[in-house]
């Protein structure tokens, strides 16, 4: 297991996005909660073994936009020169929690690897 991190993870965006009419210049993510697994275990129901691109695209945005606490409409807002910071974050969350990140959980079993236990 890797080095135990302080949560919540803060990324500073290079371009900001808005939610509404706040500007978001930094994410602020944390750990889920009991919903938010129960959510994201309802949004795998019927996903095929071997889903199109777009829905492992899909999952990763749910987990931006429940981990940092903004709407998905914001999260799509996203600029490609901070992705690569975003997704760290949301996998410092899950190495945090003891958690397999969305990347790297079980597509065969089509859950999280602590939800199947």
């Amino acid at each position: 297991m890797g080095v135990a991190m302080d949560l919540p993870v803060t990324v500073h965006l290079k371009r900001p996005i808005m939610e509404g009419e706040r500007e978001i210049r930094s994410l602020l993510f944390d750990e889920p909660d009991i919903g938010t697994d129960i959510d994201y275990l309802e949004m795998l129901e019927g996903i095929d073994e071997a889903p199109p691109p777009h829905v492992g695209m899909r999952v990763s945005l749910f987990w931006i936009a429940r981990l940092a606490g903004i709407s998905e409409d914001a999260a799509r807002q996203i600029k490609a020169s901070d992705q690569k910071a975003v997704s760290d974050a949301v996998d410092a969350v899950f190495g945090a929690i003891g958690r397999s990140s969305p990347e790297q959980e079980d597509s065969a079993a089509g859950k999280p690897e602590a939800a199947a236990d």
